[in-house]
């Protein structure tokens, strides 16, 4: 389906926060869009709808970098529509609705992700539970990430190498098999259909 975000900022400071918002795309290196954003008062908040964001292209996709002379704190929500409708046992009307979650304060260089699925292992892209995973680059220098994947009887079943630009990101859907290790599914086979995974990179990366 079709996402849309937005993000709320609260100011967690004792005076206005002044906020720069930064809308670098996936690609990193340089934003597209750098906004100046005020919030007035001590534990206020302030909502953004990226749509409505000026100067961002069409379809835009990316990472957002917040910095301010106040400790804040931020939460995005993104919204889908045009679902996947495949039933399955317990629904007619499978697939995400919404995804929620709090915004990074650093990245790191070992990240995990204890509970992936790709449900059944099927024919790329038509599982009807699956997952994705997203990573930043949180530095201003190439990083290079190796995402391994582990079954859940500890069997390695593959792994996945690349790089990110400066602050460039790449979101992974586990049930897409050019987002996944080579010989996933046969490495699979037999197993139950949810892994792991453990993200290591030589600069520090942003993952959810």
């Amino acid at each position: 389906g079709t996402g849309a975000t937005k993000y709320t900022i609260m100011n967690l400071g004792a005076a206005a926060a002044a906020v720069s918002a930064a809308y670098y795309p996936e690609a990193g290196n340089t934003p597209d869009v750098t906004d100046s954003l005020n919030i007035a008062n001590a534990n206020g908040r302030l909502d953004v709808n990226v749509a409505t964001v000026g100067g961002l292209p069409a379809n835009w996709k990316g990472s957002v970098v917040l910095s301010s002379d106040q400790q804040v704190a931020a939460v995005a929500v993104t919204n889908y529509t045009g679902r996947d409708t495949r039933g399955d046992a317990s629904t007619t009307s499978p697939g995400t609705e919404m995804s929620v979650y709090e915004a990074a304060l650093s990245g790191n260089t070992t990240s995990y992700f204890p509970s992936l699925f790709r449900l059944p292992l099927a024919t790329s892209g038509t599982a009807n539970q699956t997952s994705r995973l997203t990573i930043m680059n949180t530095t201003g220098s190439t990083a290079a990430y190796t995402i391994s994947y582990t079954a859940r009887d500890g069997t390695a079943v593959g792994a996945v190498t690349g790089s990110l630009n400066a602050y460039g990101s790449k979101t992974f859907q586990t049930g897409i098999d050019t987002d996944m290790p080579a010989n996933f599914i046969t490495n699979m086979a037999g197993k139950n259909a949810g892994f792991s995974a453990k993200l290591t990179s030589d600069n520090t990366l942003a993952a959810l």
